[in-house]
């Protein structure tokens, strides 16, 4: 059986996802943030992708260095498209796993849901050897590509940051 927590922060996610993106003082954004598996710092690239009502932010870092940070505007059309399409990737809690022992470098995917500046949703899932681990069940791949799309020229982007 889900918290009481969870079962509320997925009641607030759905709500927002079901309302007007019109409202007023609406001050939120979707967030997806990925984690490169361990590597040295020069090879690792961890970025994340922010989607708000008037921008895309979209930073790249090492594991030590900031490498590409850019902020493009969007739309009201594109805003209330992206979140139809996030609805449709059905993102939402199940009880945590945890990678077992031994099991380290993977990368780590997180999403979340920001409103007016606290976190009512979250979502994790990590890869370690081909398996995924998380509080995090839904259309992953599809979200993962969706946030990836709202960046123009995303992936020339990122490997541009790559000696």
């Amino acid at each position: 059986m889900k918290s009481s927590s969870s079962l509320m922060k997925k009641l607030v996610f759905t709500l927002f996802l079901f309302s007007t993106v019109y409202a007023q003082g609406y001050v939120g954004a979707f967030l997806y943030s990925f984690k490169d598996e361990s590597a040295l710092p020069e090879d690792q690239r961890n970025y994340m992708i922010e989607v708000s009502e008037i921008s895309i932010h979209f930073m790249v870092q090492s594991k030590e260095d900031a490498l590409l940070d850019e902020t493009y505007p969007i739309n009201t059309i594109q805003f209330v498209s992206f979140v139809k399409k996030l609805k449709a990737c059905k993102l939402e809690d199940k009880d945590y796993t945890s990678a077992p022992k031994g099991c380290a470098g993977g990368s780590s995917d997180s999403f979340f849901f920001l409103w007016n500046g606290t976190t009512p949703w979250d979502g994790y899932m990590s890869q370690c050897k081909g398996k995924e681990y998380g509080n995090l069940m839904g259309k992953l791949d599809d979200a993962r590509a969706l946030f990836k799309s709202m960046v123009p020229d995303f992936s020339a982007k990122l490997a541009s940051t790559k000696k």
